[in-house]
């Protein structure tokens, strides 16, 4: 699947994702990827299994996130292998295991699987974290590692090398799992 296809999938204008890509393979960041950056917009869906955010940035580049659907995994029948986030009860805890949640950037993305607990509807754990999954395009990731924040969120860092207009440039790129309830979102720099 070719850049553009990946950004017209998530609601880029055909135009804005050839301008987009252009820019990307003449060495200039997308702000989607640019430390500091906000997004102007943000779009939510929500399937029985997942619920996708897409953070639309000032230059029409977007960040995907996509993160189980707790609640409604909670109230479905469970199908092995659909989203891979596998749900029970026992008593007053609900246990989800071998949940996804990643950040797409289109050129960039990365991701991790965990396992989540909560105790009364208010205690939430992420009780087990990784392996972690990624790709990028025209660059590098090295250096994984993973910081627990706290009980309710975990972060996965890389050390991102890449060139812009023929220097080469880099950061620290993360992307986060949060959960609270019987929700799960990620953030991102």
């Amino acid at each position: 699947m070719e850049i553009s296809d990946i950004l017209t999938s998530y609601g880029v204008d055909e135009g804005k994702a050839q301008y987009l890509v252009s820019r990307y393979e003449h060495g200039y960041a997308w702000d989607s990827f640019t430390p500091g950056k906000q997004p102007i917009a943000a779009t939510q869906r929500k399937t029985l299994y997942s619920v996708e955010t897409v953070k639309t940035y000032e230059d029409g580049s977007i960040a995907v996130s996509t993160v189980p659907n707790f609640e409604a995994l909670a109230d479905a029948p469970q199908t092995r292998g659909i989203t891979g986030c596998q749900y029970r009860q026992s008593g007053s805890t609900r246990y989800w295991k071998n949940c996804d949640g990643t950040v797409n950037l289109a050129v960039i993305s990365m991701g991790f699987n965990f396992n989540y607990q909560n105790v009364n509807h208010s205690n939430p754990k992420i009780t087990h974290y990784g392996p972690y999954h990624h790709h990028i395009i025209g660059g590098a990731l090295s250096n994984f590692r993973f910081d627990r924040i706290s009980n309710s969120q975990v972060r996965l860092s890389a050390d991102l090398d890449v060139a812009f207009r023929g220097f080469p440039a880099g950061w620290t790129a993360w992307m986060q799992v949060n959960v609270t309830g019987d929700n799960a979102w990620t953030s991102n720099n």
